[in-house]
């Protein structure tokens, strides 16, 4: 699932020309596979508890690893872009932020998908 969702935000980045509609959507599709693919690897490493949403519980678990904070950063900052997309429509999502948004969230996937780090 993460895969096709990281293809469903190339294809609207890739889409001309640029519109709001489509640089929110990818946004919001880069989000949704990087979160959902780190929460399964906290799940599997038993890293998220506490209380909250979902979202904050995965980045806590990972900002509180010393060896996964700089995750936890990236994936917070992600968290707060698709927020500005899915609900600030007062705020044009840009090109770059967009683009930016798709790098990072291919790279959290990667990571979580095919890193093991140690969790200790």
């Amino acid at each position: 699932m993460p895969d096709r969702l990281l293809t469903i935000a190339q294809e609207q980045l890739d889409a001309t020309p640029y519109d709001q509609a489509r640089l929110r959507s990818a946004v919001n599709r880069a989000y949704y596979a990087a979160f959902l693919t780190g929460r399964t690897y906290c799940d599997e490493k038993a890293l998220v508890t506490g209380t909250g949403a979902s979202h904050e519980k995965v980045i806590h678990a990972l900002l509180d690893h010393p060896n996964l904070a700089k995750r936890g950063n990236q994936l917070n900052e992600m968290k707060r872009l698709r927020h500005k997309a899915d609900y600030d429509w007062d705020r044009d999502i840009s090109p770059r932020d967009a683009k930016k948004t798709l790098k990072t969230c291919r790279e959290l996937v990667a990571f979580f998908q095919f890193i093991d780090p140690p969790v200790e």
